[in-house]
């Protein structure tokens, strides 16, 4: 055999991870944007810019939920796997934590409201929660199982989704602007079954504690 000819099996796993990666990116963002596309067909332009002040909300929501919850997660690769994964569940219980917190403040703010804002806002009450927790497990995923398994969660998740859009959009039934982001979390919510299956762990009020 030439020199050289040998596969090297560690940058091999690197570059698998990093096609997973990608693939997970690609399969996240085709669920947002089909998310958007089927509320921009539903909805009044009233509609659809309630709809997108909710979905900027979310966005807020999620990229601090992630830099509370998320990104110290991340640098605890150092540590034991039993460590590990403890922190992963305490992770998810925090994640757990702000999605009801936010859930409520939502409810709040869509009782008071009116219109498709409010409406928006009441939705998102509901929603808000499994999405949080769907993508704290994300991580959890990616950490302890790697970035194979947090794709396939994705793919679950937006599977899941395009089987309950497709009828809505082809006009079986009619759906609301905010009837597809009500699809859109419990989608999400399922994903977040799968995970904990594999994982084998669930929020716990402590464990969040702790973390």
């Amino acid at each position: 055999m030439a020199v050289g000819s040998q596969r090297n099996p560690l940058r091999s796993t690197h570059a698998r991870g990093f096609a997973w990666g990608i693939s997970d990116q690609a399969v996240s963002s085709a669920g947002n944007l089909l998310l958007t596309i089927a509320a921009a067909r539903a909805a009044s332009a009233s509609g659809f810019g309630a709809f997108t002040l909710v979905l900027a909300t979310h966005y807020i929501v999620l990229t601090s939920a992630r830099a509370f919850v998320s990104m110290p997660l991340m640098m605890t690769t150092a540590r034991a796997p039993e460590e590990i994964k403890r922190l992963a569940q305490g992770s998810v219980s925090v994640a757990t934590t702000i999605g009801v917190l936010v859930g409520a403040a939502s409810l709040c703010v869509g009782l008071i409201a009116s219109g498709p804002i409010g409406y928006g806002f009441i939705v998102y009450a509901f929603v808000c929660p499994m999405v949080l927790v769907q993508d704290s497990l994300r991580f959890a995923l990616q950490i302890i199982k790697g970035p194979k398994h947090t794709a396939i969660n994705d793919t679950i998740w937006t599977c899941v989704q395009v089987i309950i859009f497709l009828p809505c959009m082809l006009r079986l039934w009619s759906v609301s602007t905010f009837g597809y982001l009500a699809i859109w979390g419990f989608s999400a919510g399922v994903a977040a079954i799968v995970a904990l299956l594999i994982l084998r762990m669930r929020p716990i009020w402590r464990a969040g504690i702790r973390f």
